[in-house]
C-alpha cells in the first residue's frame, strides 16, 4: 500500500517533472537568486537613477555581481525596467556605499 506522501510524489513527478534526465547539472547553483520585494523595488529605483550593477551589488551586500545581472535580466524580461544609457554600467560615477 502506498503512503499519502508517495502518492503526492508520484503526482508531482507525473504532472510537473515531465522531462527525464539521467545526469543533472544545476547552472549557477552557488548564486543567491532570492530578493525581497522591497529590495526589488529599491533595485528598480537605483537602476533608473543610473547606478552600475557593481554599486547595486555592493549596496545590497551581494557577494557576486552576477546576482544583480540576473535580476536585471529578469526585470527586463518582465518589462519592469528598460535598457538605459550606460547599460549594466550605468552613468553614475560615484559609489553609493562609500562615506
Amino acid at each position: 500500500m502506498r503512503t499519502e506522501e508517495q502518492v503526492a510524489i508520484d503526482h508531482i513527478n507525473r504532472t510537473h517533472l515531465t522531462k527525464r534526465r539521467n545526469h543533472l547539472y544545476l547552472a549557477l547553483e552557488g548564486l543567491d537568486f532570492v530578493w525581497s520585494l522591497a529590495e526589488v523595488y529599491e533595485f528598480r529605483q537605483m537602476w533608473r537613477k543610473g547606478f552600475s550593477i557593481y554599486d547595486i551589488a555592493e549596496y545590497f551586500q551581494r557577494e557576486d555581481v552576477d546576482e544583480v545581472a540576473l535580476l536585471v535580466m529578469c526585470q527586463m524580461r518582465k518589462g519592469r525596467i528598460r535598457q538605459r544609457k550606460g547599460g549594466l554600467f550605468g552613468w553614475v560615477n560615484t559609489s553609493i556605499c562609500k562615506g
